[in-house]
């Protein structure tokens, strides 16, 4: 009939947030073909296909292999190592999604996403912190900051694309809103 997903009435919130992170990524994995263009420099991923915009703060080595694989789900990744950096360029080009490690030397992501919120003009940029302590103090901190979402480090599972994927469909598909919801609202616990 050439439905890719059903959802029964009534739908819940949670049955419909679970269809969209799997539609969206059965979109994103569908831009996954041929091989991975040439970069260069700071914008890491630039597949023809690709639309979302994600920048990402983070200075763990460790980060590259996860900005390689959101670059194979078809995202367009701007990395920059430095948090000041990570303001700027926030504030200065339109992007899907911002994806931030919780700690860094000059600025942390509460920090951060107070003076990208403060300068935002009418814009949301969704942020996802990447948290290594994901106690109740820094999601409490995140949450005042304006930070959308966090994912506790090390990552388990798919759940920083899970994120990713819902964050980003959000501003893609429906700019503030997604199935009636006001995205400006965190989900944090």
């Amino acid at each position: 009939l050439g439905f890719d997903a059903l959802l029964a009435k009534p739908v819940r919130p949670s049955s419909f947030e679970r269809t969209m992170r799997y539609l969206n990524a059965r979109h994103l994995n569908a831009h996954c073909d041929g091989p991975p263009p040439p970069t260069d420099g700071a914008v890491v991923g630039t597949r023809e296909k690709a639309r979302i915009r994600l920048l990402v703060a983070a200075r763990d080595p460790k980060m590259t292999a996860v900005v390689d694989a959101l670059d194979k789900r078809g995202y367009q990744v701007v990395l920059v190592q430095d948090a000041k950096q990570f303001v700027a360029q926030c504030l200065a080009r339109k992007f899907d999604l911002a994806l931030m490690e919780y700690r860094m030397p000059e600025l942390s992501a509460v920090e951060a996403a107070q003076r990208i919120r403060a300068g935002e003009n009418g814009r949301h940029t969704p942020i996802i912190a990447l948290v290594g302590d994901a106690g109740p103090d820094p999601v409490k901190r995140c949450r005042a900051a304006g930070i959308n979402d966090i994912v506790a480090l090390p990552i388990k599972g798919n759940e920083l694309f899970e994120k990713t994927a819902l964050w980003s469909y959000t501003t893609l598909v429906t700019g503030d809103t997604v199935g009636g919801v006001d995205q400006k609202k965190q989900v944090l616990g």
